[in-house]
């Protein structure tokens, strides 16, 4: 056990070394986690607040909001967890290094477990913690109350962590085509966003099947189902139960039980992931280091075609656009993850009553059409904007950054062909969204077409900011993914940059609907010229300093 956090602590200096030794890095960390929490109480606490309250106005348990946090929180870990094991666990560049050490298979896979852990704390905090202390507070708990929630927050995220490396471990190690890291890690992404896919069908199915038959009031399956809707809640995960209902009977001995009991299960489940990795972890990762290339003759016509002199603009997009796809680290967390949230609201949107009828009902009303391209808007510029693509622009070159430097390619040229690349990835998860939900739901064409260009002007102005932001804190010394994708501040702020916006477009929005009484085409007339204006100045002023941003990249 003394290895295990003996190579754990390594780790997370690796890791964090930013954290660290950098007094100033340090507490930008501690503000960026703070406004997250801020955001977390803004959001979460207030739905708590509110579900607290109708609870008991139903007169029913409001401990319903606790299972309903544990629950969301757990498969929020489960989910996005899974890039990041692939990642650490296989493709990190420190694998090779370890292999060699006097080091059982499992030992290396539990520090490395540790790591990504710590990264889960950090993000499910922004739903687990406002929800826990809400409640706390409106159901003004005993102090036992908040020593079982600190142990339940400790130990909540390691059952959905286990489940997930389980499952990549076994995956890993018995499919062949994995031994090429290339072909693996396309294989891999698409067995991801399937694997996802499946999951939000079951949870679909399983939720559909709940309520039906519940009546026509929400009301009243509330008030005739109250302990049955507790146990749907927490029967995801072995722990969730017992973790809700520790908090829920904080006074009574009964709580202690129910956290010891939690407690050792979570205990019971990583033993078993010792076990196994032990077994299995050794056979999935060798070879993974390996890559091969494709051997044919190039005809002359094909020489000169392959050797047609393009604009410096266009060659630099292709040239991103090889690295991510063909780097498995920058594909699982850049392009396969980007997709993971668009999935996700689909099915949060289909889950409602099992088809989609209710929003092409709300879409095609004329009165509230306006409104719906607004929230639209909203929705894709902040799940297609949070993700990494564009804020891992120049820190994803790492020491091969100063190549650049010597290319005879204009700054302002690679500057936009890296925010380029990230808003035509985002453009082409817009499009097949929008045709999903154009066939599916039956959602008008028309308004499918203007959801779409106004999203994708937003998401422009979205990527440039990000691409900006990156070049102001690009960290390209970085020797571990980990470091590069989970363990940098300018994330955190480019997450909570998207909320602000958002924020800003509601407000915008709500203005125009509720007060001025605009309709869908004046709605989209004024958001669209807006952003375009904003687009044009936000471009104009970065290829004139273009030059001085790249070069403060060291």
């Amino acid at each position: 056990m003394s290895k295990i956090w003996t190579l754990t602590k390594v780790l997370l200096k690796l890791n964090y070394a930013d954290f660290i030794t950098d007094k100033k890095k340090r507490w930008a960390y501690l503000f960026s986690f703070a406004a997250i929490l801020f955001v977390g109480f803004l959001i979460f606490g207030s739905m708590t607040h509110g579900i607290y309250e109708g609870m008991i106005h139903l007169g029913q348990d409001p401990g319903i909001v606790i299972a309903m946090g544990l629950a969301v929180a757990s498969i929020w870990v489960f989910l996005m967890s899974i890039m990041n094991i692939l990642t650490v666990f296989y493709y990190s560049n420190d694998v090779e290094m370890l292999l060699p050490l006097p080091l059982k298979p499992a030992q290396i896979i539990s520090a490395k477990f540790f790591t990504v852990l710590i990264t889960q704390y950090v993000m499910s905090s922004f739903i687990l913690l406002p929800i826990f202390i809400t409640y706390g507070l409106k159901s003004g708990a005993f102090i036992t109350y908040y020593i079982y929630m600190i142990v339940i927050y400790l130990f909540f995220p390691i059952i959905p962590l286990v489940l997930a490396s389980l499952i990549m471990t076994i995956i890993m190690r018995y499919t062949n085509i994995a031994k090429n890291k290339d072909r693996g890690s396309i294989f891999i992404g698409i067995v991801s966003i399937l694997f996802i896919v499946g999951i939000n069908v079951f949870m679909q199915w399983r939720n559909k099947s709940a309520v039906s038959g519940a009546g026509d009031s929400v009301a009243n399956y509330l008030a005739n189902n109250e302990s049955s809707l507790f146990i749907q809640m927490t029967n995801y995960f072995p722990t969730t139960y017992f973790g809700a209902m520790g908090l829920v009977e904080n006074a009574s001995w009964k709580g202690i039980l129910y956290v010891l009991i939690y407690i050792l299960i979570s205990i019971a489940f990583f033993a078993l992931f010792y076990y196994i990795a032990e077994r299995t972890y050794l056979k999935g990762v060798i070879g993974l280091s390996t890559s091969t290339a494709k051997k044919e003759v190039i005809s002359a016509e094909g020489l000169q075609k392959s050797t047609v002199q393009s604009s410096h603009l266009k060659a630099y997009v292709k040239k991103e656009f090889k690295t991510l796809f063909r780097t498995p680290q920058f594909f699982l967390n850049c392009i396969v993850q980007t997709f993971v949230m668009p999935i996700m609201l689909f099915f949060v949107l289909f889950v409602q009553d099992g088809n989609l009828k209710w929003i092409t009902g709300y879409i095609d009303n004329p009165e509230s059409a306006g409104f719906a391209i607004g929230v639209g808007l909203c929705a894709s510029l902040f799940l297609m904007g949070s993700n990494v693509i564009a804020t891992t622009s120049f820190s994803r070159d790492g020491s091969s950054w100063f190549v650049n430097r010597y290319l005879p390619v204009k700054a302002s040229d690679i500057f936009f062909a890296k925010a380029i690349t990230a808003w035509l990835i985002n453009v082409v998860i817009l499009a097949v969204f929008g045709i999903t939900m154009a066939v599916v739901a039956g959602i008008s064409p028309v308004f499918m077409i203007l959801w779409f260009l106004l999203s994708a002007n937003g998401l422009l102005l979205i990527n440039l900011i990000g691409t900006r932001w990156d070049a102001q804190t690009a960290d390209i010394h970085w020797d571990t993914e980990q470091k590069l994708f989970k363990s940098r501040y300018t994330t955190l702020w480019n997450f909570l940059a998207n909320i602000l916006i958002a924020l800003v477009i509601v407000a915008g929005v709500s203005v125009l609907y509720f007060f001025l009484q605009v309709g869908l085409w004046i709605m989209f007339i004024v958001l669209f010229v807006m952003f375009t204006i904003v687009n044009y100045i936000f471009i104009k002023i970065l290829k004139l300093g273009a030059e001085r941003i790249l070069s403060n990249i060291q």
